[in-house]
Formats: structure tokens, sequence, C-alpha cells
């Protein structure tokens, strides 16, 4: 992950102290998270988008939905909503 940090550009990496994961921190605001699984062979990534809006809410939800039936369309990538309330 080092080495793949230097060629996205601006991006720093963090190794967290446990495990297979890492912060990639993106500019002075937006970080991603990549957590690699090797029992699956698979890199997991996750990030924050902004806050859901209440007035909004069902919206996102119903698009969310939609997009993740599309996962063979899309290559397995999911969108989730954070567990944490706004």
């Amino acid at each position: 992950m080092h080495e793949i940090g230097p060629l996205m550009g601006q991006t720093q990496v963090r190794a967290h102290e446990v495990g297979h994961a890492w912060q990639l921190a993106l500019d002075g605001k937006a970080c991603l998270e990549a957590e690699y699984d090797p029992q699956l062979d698979r890199l997991v990534c996750s990030g924050v988008i902004g806050p859901l809006p209440q007035c909004s809410r069902l919206a996102i939800c119903e698009i969310l939905l939609e997009y993740n039936a599309a996962w063979a369309e899309t290559g397995g990538i999911r969108m989730a909503l954070d567990r944490r309330t706004d």
C-alpha cells in the first residue's frame, strides 16, 4: 500500500497497527479506509461521503438499494449507510 500511495498523486498512506488496514489521506478533508481480508483475498475500501439529509432520506435509501441490486454490472461495488445517527 505504501508503494501505491505515491502513484495516486497527493495521497498519504498510514498503516494501522493491527491487521492489514490503511488510511489513505486523499486531501485535507477526505480519506479512505482500506482493509485487506486474506481469507477472502479481497481489499475493502470505505469512506464517508457526507451526512444524510432527513428531507431526502427515503429517496437516497431507494437509490442505494437500486445501486446495490446492480452488483453484477458494478463488479460487486456496494454502498451503505453508516449505523451512526446524524
